[in-house]
């Protein structure tokens, strides 16, 4: 699992190289992610940049339909 998502190390090389399957959303998220951890290593700590970071990173999310909350 990379950071809590179901593609696994390997298998995100395996979509990264051959090219199947990198518009899903799994895919997608680690993308995002590895853009934020790009920005935030590129850029001063402020809190501007910080929320920037959450913007990149939560990207994918934004893209939800729907989202549920357990009470």
């Amino acid at each position: 699992m990379i950071e809590g998502n179901s593609i696994n190390l390997d298998s995100y090389y395996k979509y990264s190289h051959s090219g199947m399957n990198t518009n899903g959303k799994s895919f997608t998220e680690i993308e995002d992610l590895k853009a934020a951890y790009s920005f935030a290593k590129d850029s001063k700590l402020t809190l501007e940049n910080v929320l920037e970071a959450h913007k990149i990173l939560t990207n994918t999310l934004g893209k939800v339909d729907k989202i549920r909350f357990d009470h």
